[in-house]
């Protein structure tokens, strides 16, 4: 390039000017690199976060089965903890109240026995009686709770008598004797086969139903079957 006398310097314009534009660029470059580092790290952060997320809610699903196994165990075996026994209370039948049977006539009604052998309180406790052959389910005619007090000390139980209710018989902690249902009176000489079912809320708010030495949990208001 020709250099004028007293003109600018082309020269040393043009390479200022390449050497801002290199600065520029390299200005640029950096700033994407920058940019797109950012980029990066953030998205590797969000990354190792989900990550960190996932493992942590595994690790309470696995903690919160493991609870549930360890649960459902307990209450199995607190359920099977439930005694029930099956009994029959006989009475002599008088001929005064009925002049057709033949003295020394006897008639039976069933019974059902349950001991609290768990550790904790059962609540809702019912019973009633199944005849397989007729396939009738009769309810309990009454019930008898023997509740802790029998097994207390004489010195403490001495002239005391123990307060019941109708809802006694629904509730026995592991400290208690037991309770007694009875059903109704057979036929004079007669003894049906019968066996009872029982039903009763644990602590943790799940029905349980006792048939036949077989526990099971059933829903609230489940039909009972014979």
């Amino acid at each position: 390039m020709a250099v004028i006398p007293g003109g600018p310097d082309w020269a040393s314009i043009m390479t200022a000017f390449g050497t801002v534009g290199a600065v520029v660029a390299a200005l640029g470059i950096a700033v994407w690199s920058e940019r797109r580092t950012d980029t990066r790290l953030t998205a590797e952060r969000a990354h190792s976060d989900q990550q960190l997320r996932e493992e942590r809610d595994r690790a309470d699903a696995r903690v919160q089965a493991e609870r549930d196994t360890a649960r459902a165990r307990e209450q199995l075996a607190e359920a099977y903890a439930v005694q029930v026994s099956v009994a029959a209370i006989r009475r002599e039948v008088s001929r005064l109240d009925n002049s057709w049977v033949d003295a020394g006539d006897w008639q039976e009604a069933p019974a059902a026995v349950l001991v609290n052998g768990g550790q904790y309180t059962i609540t809702g406790i019912d019973t009633r009686f199944c005849y397989p052959e007729s396939g009738q389910v009769a309810g309990h005619r009454t019930a008898q709770r023997v509740s802790s007090m029998a097994r207390l000390p004489a010195p403490l139980a001495g002239d005391l008598s123990p307060l019941t209710t109708d809802l006694d018989a629904s509730v026995l902690t592991p400290a208690d004797v037991g309770v007694r249902f009875y059903g109704e009176f057979a036929e004079p000489g007669a003894r049906p086969r019968v066996y009872p079912v029982a039903r009763w809320t644990d602590q943790w708010g799940t029905r349980w139903e006792h048939r036949r030495g077989q526990v099971r949990p059933v829903q609230d208001g489940e039909p009972w079957r014979p």
